[in-house]
């Protein structure tokens, strides 16, 4: 939501114009940013990366904090370097 883009503006969030979730995700697990907030993936988007971002000591969660359903299916996830993941999710309760 664009509240939530100005928020993290407003905290010198800088936010990076990159398409794929894929590619974000991988800069999660790299450590080249900090989080991915990806409001419309779909499991085929991220399953593989979970597991990367996961094993670079990373946390994923669905947009409400809960751990993903492959077997039900989800809409939205938040990818992060585990440092800043709750309070992502705070933000993104807020917006």
């Amino acid at each position: 939501s664009s509240d939530l883009v100005r928020n993290l503006l407003d905290m010198g969030t800088e936010l990076l114009p990159i398409d794929g979730a894929g590619a974000k995700s991988l800069l999660v697990a790299e450590g080249k940013i900090s989080a991915y907030i990806g409001p419309s993936v779909r499991p085929h988007d991220i399953a593989a990366v979970e597991v990367i971002v996961k094993e670079a000591g990373g946390t994923v969660t669905g947009m409400d904090g809960k751990p993903l359903n492959y077997k039900t299916g989800f809409r939205g996830a938040i990818l992060s370097n585990g440092v800043v993941h709750d309070e992502l999710l705070h933000m993104v309760r807020a917006a």
